[in-house]
């Protein structure tokens, strides 16, 4: 019994401390921008980033002189095509992160700024601030990591450029910190999902402006779903959304409206959310309108990554508690937009 009982701790200890560890580099509270600079062969991953096996040996050298040997992937769809900068998988031994801020850390997902030409023009600030806005509604969410990164292009005779890009957390910590399971699935029913939870999604998406994405299914032949990732937790499903970059909200110059869904414009919003949440609905506007001034503040006075543009946000969301606001136009505008 005492051996059985030591085992059953020290699962209990690795957890709580690979949970610490997790939040070393997504701390729950605003953390400042890490310094880093990325040694890897940029052009040549370029080159073969269409290739499904395209991948590369790469370091990351961190401010305090540590060197972590890494694996880099490139990732994405419509950046992956369109962007000098691409977004990448960050691959880590495990064994070789420990005792840096990286600990815990396996595969991360890095997101850059695309393009030189795009670098001051705010389009990643805004991806990123998607991600703490939907963090103050929910810890069900994933966090993020301002970075300052410096790219070192060890096949051009160390080359470099230094960007800001962001981290996001891996699905899997995510899981762990909310007790919860990470799901691969074809579908995910409505009935399964947690209403409350996807009531205040669907909204989410709909004051950014973003219709790329799909809480019950994926594309033909992927798991579920589309920008969305399907958590287990206790007896109900949440549809964790992440990818807001096609949106009103951000509006790079990549993104093209999705005619199919009629909306003409990237900036047009268009609800996409369940009628068998209805019920729910009411909760998560309700959310919204009290949040409304603590979100414009954090807009405001957000400074954590450069080029955001407050006062033309500000004008793009003011529509949005308009409308929630208006009983008139939160029935037209959305209840009756539902899907069944």
């Amino acid at each position: 019994m005492r051996i059985s009982v030591t085992v059953v701790l020290l699962v209990l200890l690795s957890g709580v401390c690979a949970q610490v560890q997790a939040e070393t580099l997504f701390p729950a509270q605003a953390a400042p921008t890490l310094e880093v600079a990325l040694h890897l062969p940029l052009a040549e991953l370029k080159r073969q980033r269409r290739k499904d096996d395209a991948e590369a040996e790469a370091e990351l050298h961190l401010a305090d002189g540590t060197v972590l040997p890494l694996k880099v992937r490139p990732r994405g769809k419509s950046r992956l095509k369109e962007c000098d900068y691409f977004p990448l998988w960050l691959d880590f031994p495990r064994k070789k992160v420990a005792g840096t801020v990286f600990a815990g850390q396996n595969k991360l997902k890095l997101v850059t700024h695309c393009a030189d030409k795009y670098a001051s023009r705010g389009y990643l600030a805004r991806e990123y601030l998607i991600y703490k806005l939907l963090n103050q509604f929910t810890d069900v969410s994933f966090r993020v990591r301002a970075l300052r990164v410096t790219y070192v292009d060890t096949g051009k005779n160390d080359w470099q450029r230094t960007h800001d890009a962001f981290l996001i957390e891996h699905k899997k910590q995510l899981a762990e910190r909310v007790q919860g399971e990470v799901l691969e699935v074809p579908e995910v029913l409505t009935r399964d999902m947690a209403a409350d939870y996807v009531s205040l999604v669907n909204l989410f998406q709909y004051f950014i402006a973003n219709a790329d994405f799909s809480l019950r299914k994926g594309p033909q032949g992927d798991e579920c779903c589309h920008n969305a990732m399907p958590l287990q937790v206790g007896e109900d499903i949440f549809p964790v959304p992440y990818d807001f970059d096609v949106s009103g909200f951000v509006n790079p110059p990549y993104a093209v409206p999705q005619e199919a869904l009629g909306i003409s414009r990237m900036t047009q919003r268009k609800y996409r959310g369940y009628c068998r949440h209805n019920a729910s609905l009411e909760t998560a506007r309700q959310r919204f309108l009290d949040e409304q001034a603590s979100l414009f503040a954090m807009i405001d006075g957000f400074d954590e990554l450069p080029g955001l543009r407050g006062d033309k946000l500000a004008k793009f969301l003011r529509p949005f508690f308009d409308d929630l606001a208006d009983q008139r136009q939160y029935e037209r505008k959305i209840i009756k937009r539902c899907r069944g």
